[in-house]
């Protein structure tokens, strides 16, 4: 992924009805807008935009305190953290850029970003009051949050839950992927020696449709052993 800062407007001036209105009594804002989807390695431009209010700030003219956006994209995440900090500590979440803004006044930050690989890109971008460079040190909540996801290539399909009973776990495991779905949790009976286990039993029915990567639980057992025919 390539982050490009390109665009950075602390506007310092705005109609004299703006400033009467007292902004100091305003709320901070911020969106975030991307395309909905785009294919890996093609430059898109993400837009952060919104309203910057810094406690103690009363005028529009751009000495008041400083403010500091702080982003992050993760792909296939679920959601994004709370707070920056909590953000910044999680594994696969990757940093990607900081922009300062003077408050009060409106604001936006373009910037060009690439995706190099196939996944929905969470985009996670927090307003803070201040300009620490630590995003670990400041753990209070944002003054404005906001995100959007981004699908790169083309979605995978859904997981059909396959019929596993009697198939090994590596048959087991081969077969959910090729049904789109994923291996869970295995549980395995007390004493098996070194006899062959297969599964009895799925959290899930066979023909059930869930979404892309679901994981199906198994239970085991001891592989039945073959019954000799009688003559």
């Amino acid at each position: 992924m390539i982050l490009r800062s390109r665009l950075l407007i602390g506007a310092c001036t705005v109609l004299a009805s703006l400033v009467v209105a007292a902004p100091a009594l305003a709320t901070s804002t911020l969106t975030v807008q991307a395309p909905a989807r785009t294919e890996p390695d093609k430059a898109i431009d993400v837009t952060f935009s919104g309203f910057a209010d810094a406690p103690g700030t009363a005028a529009v003219d751009g000495t008041g305190a400083n403010m500091t956006l702080r982003t992050w994209t993760e792909r296939n995440a679920s959601n994004c953290e709370a707070t920056a900090a909590a953000q910044s500590t999680r594994p696969d979440a990757k940093f990607a850029g900081t922009g300062f803004i003077e408050s009060p006044a409106p604001y936006t930050l373009t910037s060009t970003v690439l995706f190099a690989a196939n996944g929905a890109y969470r985009i996670c971008a927090y307003l803070e009051v201040g300009q620490t460079a630590d995003a670990a040190a400041n753990t209070g909540p944002p003054a404005a949050f906001s995100e959007t996801v981004v699908q790169v290539g083309d979605p995978p399909p859904p997981c059909t839950v396959p019929a596993l009973s009697g198939i090994t776990v590596a048959a087991a495991t081969k077969r959910l992927k090729s049904a789109g779905c994923a291996l869970g949790t295995v549980k395995k009976p007390r004493k098996t020696g070194r006899k062959t286990l297969v599964v009895k039993s799925q959290s899930k029915s066979s023909g059930t449709r869930l979404e892309a990567g679901a994981k199906i639980n198994v239970v085991l057992k001891i592989k039945p052993a073959k019954k000799k025919k009688k003559r």
